[in-house]
């Protein structure tokens, strides 16, 4: 998914849904005080896993041993290594990430991994914290009991508590109870409760107006290529089968380097001074 993320209203706009000419006009300058959009890259982690699920089970179906048996069982991700999954993609997110650094400068959390992403259910500020920390009561609220069960409170407030996520057992009208407690009083903080079913690697990055922005899908295609490559590879290395580790390895590198030679690409290519080339 790309977002056009306005960061003083904290407005997302899809840029698969909405009309690509507000793309364009921001590009051209028309968005007023455009400098404070990003692009986000937002990966589903579910998504990501099961297109490494389904490729690795494309090649064990047609993958045999020395006797001519199926090895599809061996080769072939499934549900069952979620865990493996989940503990190397922090990694593989990371290793991403690299490609895009240089254009994130100045951006805050500019990579992100393993987080909720989606319409907030609830948000307000906490009026009061009680029984151990566990129950939060919101004066402001008018919620449907239970409503929120399940779902994830996230500290909105910008400090040390930031991003301090919990999960929600369940609600009253004005109180949210939380699984497990926060280990200080957070009285007066800001929150926000999003349905944590998915989780996302997200990647932010500031724009430069003379950027080709015909490029963003290249560039999102190959973010996404390359953690599907990533999980494959590590799968295999896992597992010992170094040909198709090797062969997985060589394509992951051309897809970081496929991120990094898209987001360089301008519309208006930097010239070095004619007198450079001048003959005396």
């Amino acid at each position: 998914m790309l977002y056009l993320f306005n960061t003083t209203t904290e407005v997302y706009k899809d840029l698969y849904r909405q009309a690509f000419e507000n793309w364009n006009e921001y590009m051209d300058g028309k968005t007023e005080d455009a400098t404070v959009y990003e692009i986000m890259f937002i990966m589903g982690m579910t998504d990501i896993f099961g297109e490494a699920k389904r490729r690795s089970a494309i090649r064990g179906r047609y993958a045999k041993d020395g006797n001519g048996n199926s090895l599809l069982e061996s080769f072939a991700m499934t549900d069952d290594e979620r865990d493996f999954f989940d503990s190397i993609m922090q990694n593989g997110s990371s290793e991403v990430f690299r490609k895009m650094l240089a254009f994130a400068k100045d951006v805050d959390n500019a990579h992100r991994y393993n987080v909720s992403f989606g319409v907030k259910s609830a948000e307000g500020t906490i009026t009061t914290l009680s029984g151990d920390r566990l129950i939060i009561t919101d004066t402001s609220l008018s919620l449907t009991p239970n409503a929120l069960a399940g779902q994830r409170l996230v500290i909105t407030t910008e400090g040390d508590n930031k991003d301090l996520e919990k999960d929600i057992s369940e609600n009253t009208a004005n109180t949210i109870t939380i699984t497990m407690p926060f280990l200080e009083d957070l009285t007066g903080l800001d929150y926000a409760v999003y349905n944590p079913n998915e989780k996302f690697m997200i990647y932010s990055i500031k724009l430069d107006f003379n950027w080709e922005f015909n490029m963003l899908m290249n560039a999102e295609s190959a973010v996404r290529e390359a953690l599907i490559l990533y999980a494959l590879k590590e799968w295999y290395k896992t597992n010992r089968y170094m040909e198709d580790y090797g062969i997985e390895e060589a394509e992951y590198q051309k897809q970081l380097q496929l991120i990094r030679s898209s987001l360089i690409q301008q519309r208006t290519i930097s010239r070095r001074p004619t007198d450079q080339f001048a003959l005396y």
